[in-house]
């Protein structure tokens, strides 16, 4: 456990895939205790999924000043998974929490305007089922970003209808013991 790859049984779109491009070195290292769920603020419904990725990551290093693009793992609108930065290394945040500890699991969107998609739900179900088995994380800190920072994120009708309610991390612990 905790090799760093991702599950070979679920379709991610690796770094390469999307084009990222290779930052410098500088990740904090850090060992994943929970999984945080949060949007990218951005509306998003049938754009290229690869050309936000890119959009992102650049902003991310460009503006932001950051090493690499903030997140983890990133889901599109029909539940594809895109490799964000290694999960060996810390996530970064515009807000106030530390995200030691954290994967960053984040849906593109933005979840105070629209609902998350059926398969974005299964996604990041499978995706955080995987993460909980692999690094021992209990389907309980499976939190919103919302839940450590001052922040709407990760909106409202994904945080009210599947992470504050338990319906992700009950489905997680579903996964886990069938």
């Amino acid at each position: 456990p905790g090799g760093g790859g991702p599950d070979p049984h679920l379709p991610v779109v690796p770094r390469a895939g999307w084009g990222a491009r290779v930052g410098p070195t500088g990740y904090i290292p850090r060992t994943p205790p929970r999984s945080t769920i949060q949007m990218d603020g951005e509306y998003f419904e049938t754009a290229d999924p690869i050309a936000r990725m890119q959009t992102l990551q650049s902003w991310s290093m460009d503006t932001r000043g950051w090493v690499d693009i903030p997140y983890h793992y990133i889901l599109d609108r029909a539940g594809a998974i895109y490799e964000g930065r290694p999960l060996t290394a810390q996530a970064d945040t515009g807000t106030n929490y530390d995200p030691a500890g954290h994967i960053a699991l984040t849906l593109m969107g933005d979840y105070n305007v629209q609902a998350p998609r059926p398969a974005q739900i299964d996604a990041i179900v499978a995706l955080a089922s995987w993460l909980a088995a692999t690094y021992h994380i209990s389907p309980d800190l499976i939190k919103g970003h919302r839940d450590y920072a001052y922040t709407d994120c990760p909106g409202q009708y994904l945080y009210f209808d599947y992470v504050a309610n338990g319906k992700i991390g009950q489905a997680v612990m579903a996964r886990l013991e069938g």
